[in-house]
């Protein structure tokens, strides 16, 4: 008798059978000049990818095979330049989403780990914000408002502080 693990894996085997057998037909379909545009436009805006994240000054190099082997795919197989072009459209916007994800994040860890605040053992992100008391001195703590002046620009934050000793426990931008 046949499990449900059985029957998945059969399913993703074939699955991955017929996407295979897919590539072989699309292969065996192809015209060999537009199977090698299709790559070189593939593996340009791959190299033109890694420069861009390793900001090497090459990077306008493989751009530019891209952009030349794109045109002159779309003047000689456009069919498959299409497919290529609209396959790499939809990977670079994964990848520019999951890279803006991953700048988000990093950029937060530090204001989360300094917003935190630990009760009972248990530290809660972005409490620090809402104390009443100081958790340097004794005393309250009060809300300002003022301007920030750094050596180029001035700018309004809001802040709130320790009364006492003037510790900052947490500050904001305001915009203007």
């Amino acid at each position: 008798m046949a499990s449900v693990t059985d029957r998945e894996e059969r399913g993703l085997q074939a699955a991955t059978r017929r996407q295979v057998g897919r590539f072989r037909d699309f292969v065996d379909d192809t015209e060999p000049g537009a199977l090698v545009t299709v790559a070189v436009i593939a593996l340009s805006l791959l190299a033109a990818f890694v420069g861009f994240l390793l900001v090497s000054a090459w990077t306008v190099a493989p751009f530019a095979l891209f952009v030349f082997t794109a045109a002159y795919g779309w003047v000689r197989y456009q069919e498959e330049t299409a497919l290529i072009l609209t396959l790499s459209t939809t990977v670079s916007t994964l990848l520019i989403l999951g890279l803006i994800i991953v700048f988000i994040f990093l950029e937060a860890i530090p204001v989360v780990r300094y917003e935190s605040v630990t009760v009972f053992g248990v530290t809660v992100p972005g409490l620090r914000m809402f104390l009443e008391t100081c958790p340097t001195a004794k005393g309250g703590v009060e809300t300002t408002e003022e301007i920030v002046e750094s050596c180029c620009s001035s700018e309004k934050v809001f802040a709130v502080v320790c009364e006492e000793t003037g510790d900052r426990l947490f500050e904001q931008s305001v915009p203007s």
